[in-house]
């Protein structure tokens, strides 16, 4: 039962570490379209 929950856990760890890269590169991509803007 155990190993179950752990790959629960990293299965939610990975999708969190995803979504954090996905917020960065957002934020990358607002920061250029802005700077191109200007």
């Amino acid at each position: 039962m155990h190993h179950v929950f752990k790959k629960i856990t990293d299965a939610g760890n990975k999708w969190r570490q995803d979504k954090e890269v996905e917020f960065r590169i957002n934020i990358v991509d607002f920061k250029r379209s802005g700077d191109e803007q200007a």
